[in-house]
């Protein structure tokens, strides 16, 4: 654990020293076809073929479009998602289905299901992940106008968050779908790819919450005790929250969110107890609750 936990940090720091892109705003890539892309292609060649439409003709007419992808053995299954058209066409003579949309609808196909950035080239997140970037802006002005509060759940998102817990924050967002949640859902996202060897983690677009958070310079100076109390507050309130539901309001979207969210934020102290740099002082599986 001691050797991965700053790796998200460090890489950052010397892509940074390095004049790296990810020390900076994202800009859009170059056009072209990846070169992993095609290696992908060359290695998973399909098993058979089918009708391949609409046909993508060239970069110069894909502005603003992603297309995607459909499995051989599943058309309502989803094998990849390209941004350019070139790349397309790859997949096209090989037999795929395809599908295109915007790059705005593709955002909000993203916000639905979370899970859709494991199969996008680098080239459909940069430019899909512009538009979420765009939504966190557009939500954020909504509610410094309104007053209003966060969608429960949302927190910063450290960069030297553990892969283990992105993946279940990234989990949460994904069952409780809201674009209030864009932000956080970009930046779990960016910290999953860059830990997965993909793209750059593009430090400028995270909140100023989230550039300034610790996750493991904190962690190593919480004492287990304190963690342990955290837990017993979360069953708690979990308790006092699924004793309010009735028959009839058990379904609220916001009432089941807030339940959920306390049940994740549970699942990521069992998780930190588990792992804790000082040792495990308590079994984990005290700090879970049966779903």
């Amino acid at each position: 654990m001691n050797q991965s936990k700053h790796s998200l940090q460090d890489r950052h720091d010397s892509e940074r020293a390095a004049g790296h892109p990810g020390a900076q705003v994202r800009h859009a890539p170059e056009k072209g076809r990846s070169a992993a892309n095609n290696s992908a292609l060359a290695q998973h060649p399909p098993s058979h073929t089918t009708t391949a439409t609409p046909s993508p003709e060239s970069d110069s007419q894909d502005s603003g479009k992603v297309f995607i992808v459909m499995r051989h053995d599943n058309l309502k299954q989803p094998h990849a998602i390209v941004r350019f058209a070139e790349d397309a066409k790859i997949y096209r003579d090989l037999g795929h289905k395809l599908f295109t949309t915007t790059e705005a609808s593709m955002m909000l196909k993203l916000i639905k299901d979370p899970r859709l950035h494991r199969i996008m080239d680098d080239q459909a997140w940069a430019s899909v992940s512009a538009h979420l970037a765009i939504e966190a802006g557009r939500q954020q002005r909504a509610q410094e106008r309104c007053s209003g509060e966060a969608a429960e759940g949302v927190c910063p998102t450290p960069m030297d968050l553990p892969l283990e817990i992105a993946e279940m924050r990234l989990d949460f967002l994904g069952r409780h779908p809201d674009k209030r949640n864009a932000q956080m859902l970009y930046e779990v996202i960016e910290v999953i790819r860059i830990a997965n060897g993909k793209t750059p983690l593009y430090r400028a677009q995270f909140s100023q919450q989230s550039r300034n958070a610790e996750f493991w310079g904190v962690i190593e100076y919480t004492p287990i005790s304190e963690l342990q109390d955290q837990a017993s507050i979360l069953r708690h309130q979990i308790s006092v929250l699924q004793s309010q539901t009735t028959h009839e309001d058990a379904s609220e979207p916001e009432l089941a969110r807030a339940i959920d969210a306390r049940k994740h934020h549970l699942e990521e102290i069992s998780h930190l107890l588990l792992n804790h740099p000082n040792g495990q002082m308590e079994d984990p599986h005290n700090t879970t609750l049966d779903p």
